[in-house]
């Protein structure tokens, strides 16, 4: 029996390495659980998100992506699950990829396209049922 379900994330991010001091993003979208037995669970679904991130401590702007997503889920007993969920986000504003040269950021590539692909795949065991 397919189920409709309204989702919403927040999230953070820091990354020194990077020179990204800031990266904010606030997600809304519509999903589909298409695939729902005692042993899988399937959903697909869509997303608006938009991102604020400053780089390199002088560059700031604020983004719009498009997002598809899909999470499934098999549980093989009561011990042993696997779980993998996948998304690709879009934004037809390009923006400039760069590096850091004598600690100041030179861009290498002006009209990089704003994607992000991200796959995440994990097998869970339960050790025990008590602590």
């Amino acid at each position: 029996n397919p189920t409709w379900f309204l989702q919403a994330t927040t999230s953070y991010l820091r990354d020194d390495v990077k020179s990204i001091p800031l990266n904010v993003e606030q997600a809304a979208g519509v999903g589909w659980k298409f695939l729902e037995r005692p042993a899988d669970t399937a959903t697909l679904g869509v997303a608006a998100t938009g991102q604020l991130r400053e780089a390199f401590e002088s560059e700031r702007y604020a983004t719009l992506f498009g997002e598809i997503f899909h999470d499934y889920t098999h549980k093989f007993n009561g011990r042993l699950t696997f779980r993998e969920d996948a998304s690709v986000m879009y934004s037809p504003v390009n923006r400039a990829t760069y590096i850091l040269v004598n600690n100041r950021p030179v861009p290498i590539n002006p009209d990089a396209e704003n994607y992000r692909i991200r796959l995440n795949a994990a097998l869970e065991g339960k050790m025990t049922d008590h602590l």
